[in-house]
């Protein structure tokens, strides 16, 4: 499902720069920063330019995973409440692991996103690996404000998404 008036504006720019864990000194987390969602079209209704930017640090923890906490702010006439007040920050959380006890395939993660804004909600998702460089995810997000994200009282669902990542 799309919405014709983002079609017309497909194009979101992404990068992210980072360190592994112990890279800079014995236990040290991995630390990132990045953009995402950052769009080409500045003005109406259909405005891409979220500009999303953040800053991340994640270390592993053996048996429970990777975990990661961060922060991010974003365009604050885009990331916006159900009133229309910006709300472009927020908390940035999530769990991820490899389930090498069924298969070195199989990855899990839970992700959390603060905010009021059509962005912020929490995620679950899946994911196998058919090569090294292949692999399907599923997910499912419960969105922390419903109304801002579908933009209507009457419309209160959550979504469920998948993404084929080809890497090269």
């Amino acid at each position: 499902m799309g919405d014709a008036n983002y079609d017309k504006h497909p194009l979101y720019f992404n990068l992210k720069l980072g360190t592994s864990e112990d890279s800079l000194f014995k236990y040290c987390p991995a630390i990132a920063v990045g953009a995402f969602s950052v769009g080409l079209q500045k003005t109406g209704v259909y405005r891409t330019d979220y500009n999303v930017m953040y800053g991340e640090i994640a270390k592993t923890i053996p048996v429970l995973g990777r975990v990661s906490v961060g922060f991010y702010t974003g365009n604050a006439k885009a990331l916006i409440d159900e009133t229309g007040k910006a709300a472009n920050s927020g908390l940035l959380l999530s769990l991820d692991r490899t389930i090498t006890e069924i298969s070195d395939k199989l990855w899990i993660g839970i992700d959390y996103m603060g905010g009021n804004n059509f962005m912020g909600g929490i995620s679950f998702g899946a994911s196998w690996a058919f090569s090294k460089n292949v692999s399907v995810i599923l997910g499912y997000d419960i969105w922390n404000d419903k109304k801002v994200f579908y933009n209507t009282a009457n419309f209160n669902a959550n979504s469920f998404t998948t993404q084929l990542d080809i890497n090269f």
